[in-house]
């Protein structure tokens, strides 16, 4: 029993002759030979994703398959909110943080379509919701026909991926556009051990896939990066040494403070109740004289 549960659409296209119905399907590959599907639905972050869309075999040899738009959403709904393009106008669609995460290997040649992109999670979301569904927008155009254009690829050098002269031509033996899908894909976190970094705390896999330590709410790591220290308002440097050194130093700076205010409150004190008597002692001896 496979996982992979993919949409398998119905396209009709135009051959030279006659009208057709053909099967378009989209699914997971183990590895960029697109030559074994995947079956299992999970992946580990942030390990690519091989697809391929693939015209049934028994379609015409003369059919070029034009992946227009491809992109990942959390649901199986194609026009989520959210969304992550992974081909736009036939070219990789650009991404800052990492140009090569998306890789678009076989286009507008063939009866099939190749494409990868870099596994990830999606903010905001649980676990379980961890999901990723694929879906691309494909056009099937039939290339025996004269001046056809069907294999004429937009221009996708860098900056510049927006399609032929800015704007994608349509090819002339194209039919209208369709919807192929496949997920979910299940996106799974890599494991860490916080014994073996050394970690006071927790630890976790970073966008690197690089196995670090974190520390909970309220505190921070220290400069040996393994060791949580506890943060305090106000403080804009998190302190190296544990709390309970930082604690006896306030404590100590407190109780020497409570010292001095205690010796001039004796002071003032004593100098109020000394200055009744001499104003006393001053009267009495004017009044003998």
């Amino acid at each position: 029993m496979t996982h992979i549960r993919p949409v398998i659409a119905k396209l009709r296209g135009t051959p030279v002759s006659k009208n057709g119905v053909f099967s378009v399907v989209m699914g997971r590959y183990t590895d960029g030979q697109y030559t074994t599907v995947q079956t299992s639905p999970d992946i580990i972050v942030p390990n690519r994703l091989f697809m391929k869309v693939n015209l049934d075999k028994s379609t015409s040899s003369s059919l070029i398959v034009q992946m227009l738009t491809c992109w990942a959403t959390p649901s199986a709904n194609s026009n989520n909110a959210s969304k992550f393009y992974i081909i736009e106008n036939g070219c990789p669609a650009y991404d800052p943080w990492d140009p090569m995460s998306n890789m678009v290997t076989q286009n507008y040649n063939s009866t099939s379509g190749k494409f990868s992109f870099l596994s990830f999670v999606w903010r905001l979301a649980a676990g379980a919701q961890q999901r990723i569904f694929v879906h691309c927008e494909i056009e099937v155009c039939e290339n025996s026909l004269p001046n056809s254009q069907c294999t004429m690829k937009p221009n996708c050098t860098a900056g510049n991926n927006t399609g032929l002269n800015g704007r994608r031509r349509r090819s002339k033996g194209s039919e209208n556009k369709h919807l192929v899908s496949a997920g979910p894909f299940h996106m799974k976190q890599k494991g860490c051990d916080k014994v073996a970094l050394g970690c006071s705390h927790a630890c976790a896999v970073n966008s690197l896939s690089k196995a670090i330590c974190t520390c909970p709410v309220g505190w921070a790591l220290t400069g040996d990066s393994r060791t949580c220290a506890e943060t305090f308002a106000g403080e804009d440097n998190i302190m190296q040494a544990p709390r309970i050194i930082y604690v006896t130093e306030k404590r100590a700076q407190c109780i020497g403070m409570l010292i001095l205010l205690l010796i001039a409150s004796v002071t003032v004190i004593g100098l109020v109740s000394l200055k009744p008597k001499k104003l006393s002692i001053s009267s009495e001896n004017c009044a003998e004289g």
